[in-house]
């Protein structure tokens, strides 16, 4: 199945994260942009052990369909709830859309393979929107490497055609290259998949349509 593009193209690692250690650069390396987090202040809510409220609420306040109260950034275990703005300006939990397939594309504004792949989303959104599926894409970093404000992420859904494609403000406080404090990102772009249950079922450090299509189709 050919979705936006006629050629596959899979990029492991082809947006490295900035590292101070430059010992690791290698001559063979693909020209990357080098960047240093600004460290700005950004209004983004993280539960790493507990989560929101959303959805129809209890008596309670909480998610009736939520059974668990702890929760990893491990593959088959539930995700951590964020609650971040999307490019209108509204809240969006991931929680809320529990009972969906969730793609997460972690990007940055800077990576060109993030360029690249970025109308890609609103395809596959079209493509299995009415199966209860989701394709959400959280921007890590603009342009300059900075944290992206809501003119940032109005114009990447603008410039690729994101209309019911969510675009989220993100920062660096949602990743972990280990993956023990948040989501293990190390390269651009960085995908998960999570299934309809809200657990974390795949993993890919890099861009491959075929694969990510494929494991889509497997949890539809």
């Amino acid at each position: 199945m050919n979705i936006g593009f006629t050629t596959l193209f899979f990029f492991l690692c082809s947006c490295l994260l900035h590292s101070n250690d430059t010992s690791t650069e290698r001559d063979d390396e693909p020209v990357k942009t080098e960047i240093s987090p600004s460290g700005r202040d950004l209004n983004i809510e993280i539960y790493p052990h507990k989560f929101l409220d959303s959805g129809t609420p209890d008596s309670s306040g909480e998610n009736p369909l939520v059974t668990w109260s702890n929760c990893s950034y491990d593959l088959q275990d539930h995700p951590c709830e964020f609650n971040l703005i999307d490019q209108n300006g509204n809240e969006f939990s991931l929680y809320d859309h529990m009972g969906k397939v969730i793609v997460l594309d972690f990007s940055t504004m800077w990576c060109p393979v993030c360029k690249m792949i970025a109308p890609n989303s609103q395809i596959i959104q079209d493509t299995y929107e009415d199966q209860n599926f989701v394709y959400i894409t959280i921007l890590i970093d603009d342009q300059t490497g900075s944290e992206p404000g809501i003119s940032d992420i109005y114009s990447w859904s603008s410039q690729y055609g994101m209309t019911s494609s969510p675009v989220l403000i993100g920062n660096r406080s949602l990743i972990d290259p280990d993956g023990e404090s948040g989501w293990q990102v190390s390269s651009w772009p960085t995908f998960f998949i999570i299934n309809r249950d809200m657990i974390t079922e795949f993993y890919l450090p890099g861009w491959n349509e075929s694969v990510i299509v494929e494991e889509i189709e497997s949890l539809l």
